[in-house]
């Protein structure tokens, strides 16, 4: 026997939890016992590595095999069947092969099984014992009583007591358990088979640490793993690395690969002595495990293994056939939910309107208690959601902390704390992002729902300390019943409805690109629009200002040199025609200007406005010297805009305010500004007629005049005209009057300034 033996045996046992995660139970150097392990080479069929219980089996000490052609072993048809894997490389049809072998010096032959895989340049053989099954029904028949079982469920509930109940006929282990995994990989058994009088384990929850990530890797790898006697030491591989290599043999894929350590005192803990575990897939991922456990050892051939194996993948192709059958029929209503949400949209070019309007709505299309759609910072709401505040704060944290269009989450207070404050009606979230540069997200909210969990043991106690004054961690001992309550969490999303949420995201981005395409091209025919405005301005300015002119001169020297021919009916017309250009000139004038404001470049810069209002008044005064008006000027904060259009501004506002205190004997306007931290406003007040407010939407309209023309001219454009001014300065302006009081114009700036 290899010397090192008993050395590596201790190597294996002293493993310990603390490295459990990063534990490569896939190179471990270690077979269970009841079989023997050998690996060969591809190319010229060397030995390379042997199990050191092959001295047990069949008398060879491992240092004689080592680089010897495996025909050292006579063993019946052992090359013929190698060689004939090589070839096909179809390893799995071969197992298992069953051949004949003697011990060194004894011509008695011993019968055992032969499962062979490929491990990169090596063929690993490895040898079982074979027994007979002493099953009076044949494999196949148990086998196809099983199958039109789990063909007759109606429900997944079935297909899991099926398999629990056929497993154990077939395998007659004490118990078999169901085990499906949650999302954070603890699992619940959701269906068991037991013998009478053993304590029930169904329902019970177990953590994530019972089966950590590199066994569950191994699960989808190699389908079936079992361990016959957990109390049986493992056999060391000899040599441990092959000289040519750098690391050990990966036998992921091996049979009799031993199991950790650290797992084998987890059973131990449990009272089994013997178990069988079988893979349970959904597509590439691990769904489940059906776990086998027995009091005593128990040695399970390959072909019943198999047969569990054939089970699972039948399992398996079924559950994602029922799961498919769910989706299909719970996914009808929300397709068709979807595909009318897409219509509405698309007939109203409007993504709230057609989301929030009449039903079926967005809070129609997935399950949730209310979904909020934020766009342009502004809220739509749907059902029972966070607060306004509550819910900007969380598209904060959404936008610092998730770089995908779609999150979805449970349990988000476990990764935000701050949504603890409202996981009565979002504890869990399934999010959209519309855009990613601003702020626009659709969420829907799902509340918390508070549960018991039954575990066995305690999950936060996964661990135990060893009472050998090492503190060193082993598997947890105690796995009695301990109940936990757990909040903080919503029923999870599915696949479905995260489906169905991708597709409405696409719909949107859709309806968006086609709107962003309808707006080039309205504003295309808008610019050619604006061209077309620009060549009739020139008209006005030139064609009509010429004829308009001589009308106005001929009428100027028919009053001048031709009056004494004129009678006093003469004179009247002559003196409205004259009129009547003057108006015309103003009129074209304010048209020009309305559309220079509409479209002309801006330059923003400090404006003084006491200089721009002096100016003004000065004007004022200077064209009616009849009048007595009073104008008091409190505070004048400077602003920053375009010079051109606030003095322009202010000049309409105060003429306005002129004109419409004509019937007062004491006009008084009074002009007023004030600057706050955000914004500077001005107010220019007057004791004129005043405006009846039930007109106040006409007000800034193009060509509105609210009074009598032939007492109050003008032309209509001018407060359409400070309107125009206010936009382009992402301003506002309002007004307050009494009619027969006053009026009192607002305009509101923002303090930095802001051109568009």
């Amino acid at each position: 026997m290899d010397p090192n033996r008993n050395k590596t045996i201790d190597k294996f046992h002293q493993l310990d939890l603390s490295t459990c995660e990063q534990e490569p139970i896939h190179l471990t150097q270690f077979v269970q016992d009841h079989g023997f392990l050998i690996s060969i080479k591809c190319d010229d069929l060397q030995i390379a590595q042997v199990s050191v219980n092959i001295e047990t089996q069949l008398n060879f000490k491992p240092s004689e095999l080592i680089s010897q052609k495996v025909t050292i072993l006579e063993c019946n048809g052992l090359e013929e069947v190698v060689q004939l894997g090589l070839r096909s490389q179809e390893f799995e049809q071969l197992n298992p092969t069953r051949v004949w072998m003697a011990k060194k010096g004894n011509s008695t032959k011993i019968s055992f099984n032969l499962i062979i895989h490929r491990s990169d340049n090596l063929l690993i053989l490895e040898f079982e014992p074979y027994e007979e099954s002493d099953w009076s029904m044949p494999l196949t028949g148990l086998l196809n009583g099983t199958l039109l079982k789990l063909k007759s469920s109606q429900a997944l509930n079935e297909m899991f007591e099926v398999m629990v109940q056929q497993i154990k006929r077939i395998t007659q282990y004490d118990r078999v358990m169901l085990y499906r995994f949650a999302e954070d990989w603890h699992g619940e058994v959701v269906a068991e088979a037991k013998e009478a009088g053993m304590e029930p384990f169904k329902g019970l929850h177990y953590p994530a640490s019972d089966i950590p990530i590199q066994a569950r890797e191994l699960y989808k790898k190699n389908l079936v793993r079992f361990v016959s006697n957990v109390n049986v030491n493992p056999s060391v591989i000899y040599p441990e690395v092959i000289p040519d290599k750098s690391t050990p043999t990966d036998l992921s894929l091996s049979v009799l690969r031993a199991v950790s350590p650290i797992h084998i005192e987890y059973l131990k803990n449990m009272g089994v002595s013997a178990t069988l575990t079988i893979s349970l897939l959904d597509g590439d991922n691990l769904w489940g495990l059906i776990a086998c456990h027995h009091n005593s050892p128990k040695f399970l051939n390959y072909e019943f293994r198999n047969a569990c194996k054939f089970l699972s993948q039948v399992f398996s192709l079924g559950l994602n056939t029922k799961r498919e059958d769910d989706d299909t029929k719970k996914s009808i209503n929300m397709q068709e939910t979807g595909h009318l949400l897409f219509e509405k949209m698309a007939q109203s070019w409007d993504v709230v309107k057609g989301l929030t309007g009449d039903k079926p709505n967005i809070s129609d299309l997935i399950d949730c208690c209310g979904v909020a759609i934020i766009i342009d910072d502004n809220q739509s709401i749907l059902g029972e959601t966070p607060s306004s505040a509550q819910i900007m704060k969380l598209v904060e944290w959404l936008q610092k902390n998730s770089k995908q269009d779609i999150f979805q989450t449970y349990k988000l207070s476990s990764l935000w704390q701050e949504a603890a404050e409202f996981n009565h009606v979002g504890a869990g979230i399934l999010a959209i992002r519309i855009n990613e540069k601003s702020r626009e997200y659709i969420i829907w909210f799902r509340p918390e729902i508070i549960t018991k969990v039954n575990w066995g043991g305690n999950p936060s106690k996964p661990v135990a300390l060893s009472g050998n004054g090492e503190q060193k961690l082993s598997p947890r001992k105690s796995f009695q019943k301990w109940t936990e309550q757990i909040m903080g969490q919503a029923d999870p999303w599915t696949r479905m409805e995260v489906k169905v949420a991708t597709k409405l995201w696409e719909d949107i981005n859709y309806i968006l690109l086609q709107k962003s395409a309808e707006f080039r091209r309205l504003n295309a025919q808008l610019n050619r629009k604006n061209e077309e405005l620009d060549a009739f301005s020139h008209t006005v300015s030139h064609d009509l200002r010429l004829p308009l002119t001589a009308i106005k001169s001929f009428g100027e020297i028919l009053m001048v040199d031709h009056s004494q021919k004129l009678d006093e009916q003469m004179k009247l017309i002559v003196d409205r025609i004259i009129r009547s250009t003057d108006r015309m000139e103003v009129l074209i004038k304010n048209i020009l200007s309305y559309s220079r404001i509409s479209k002309g470049s801006m330059v923003l810069e400090n404006i003084e406005i006491r200089k721009i209002l002096d100016q003004a008044i000065e004007d004022l005064t200077l064209s009616d010297r009849t009048r007595n008006v009073r104008f008091s000027i409190g505070e004048t904060p400077d602003l920053r805009g375009d010079q051109t259009m606030i003095t322009q501004l202010f000049t309409n506002l105060l003429s306005n305010a002129h004109k419409y205190t004509r019937q007062e004997e004491e006009a008084e306007i009074t002009i007023n500004g004030k600057e706050s931290s955000d914004k500077i406003e001005y107010q220019v007040r007057d004791n004129g007629i005043g405006i009846d407010l039930k007109y106040v939407d006409k007000i800034f309209e193009v060509f509105s005049r609210l009074h009598d023309d032939s007492f109050y001219e003008g032309s209509g454009i001018g407060l359409s005209i400070a309107k125009r001014i206010m936009d382009r300065h992402n301003g506002d302006i309002w007004v307050e009057s009494e009619p027969g009081k006053f009026s009192c114009f607002y305009v509101s700036f923002p303090k930095t300034g802001s051109l568009k």
